[in-house]
């Protein structure tokens, strides 16, 4: 591999690494601004913790880590606690950091859109591979998986 090569991995590398850092920034973020909204929804509502977590079926210490910022979630399981706080579930979803889907799509596709058109077909396959690494990470982030040392 020549040295311009090494040099242009090198550089798309770290590009990857600053950018799943500022993932991961924001993703903290987003866990304090919806575990915020998660606590004053239930204060609200007049549920415990453990009342709370029981009417949307999660486990109190889900509930607790979700509240206190320390652990993220699937979107499913806002849809879930939004439900149970009879609170906005766009609302949840945004502060907890998922876009609408529409409104992503469109600004893919406009993205796209804007590309020369020999240019489309990578841009996709590139924009597929970054979706799945992102939806594995934030799987993993919102739901560790545990290391088992055989």
């Amino acid at each position: 591999m020549s040295t311009i090569m090494q040099q242009q991995v090198a550089c798309n590398e770290t590009e990857r690494i600053v950018t799943f850092i500022a993932t991961l920034e924001t993703d903290l973020q987003n866990y304090k601004t919806f575990g915020e909204w998660v606590k004053k929804h239930r204060e609200d509502a007049g549920l415990s913790q453990e009342g709370a977590a029981e009417k949307s079926g999660l486990s109190r210490y889900q509930w607790m880590r979700i509240e206190n910022a320390q652990s993220g979630t699937k979107r499913s399981t806002v849809e879930k606690i939004a439900k149970s706080l009879n609170g906005n579930i766009d609302e949840a979803l945004s502060l907890a950091g998922f876009s609408s889907v529409n409104q992503t799509s469109e600004s893919v596709d406009q993205m796209l859109n804007d590309l020369p058109e020999e240019s489309r077909d990578l841009a996709m396959k590139q924009v597929k591979a970054i979706i799945k690494t992102f939806v594995e990470v934030k799987n993993n982030i919102a739901e560790p998986k545990k290391i088992t040392g055989k």
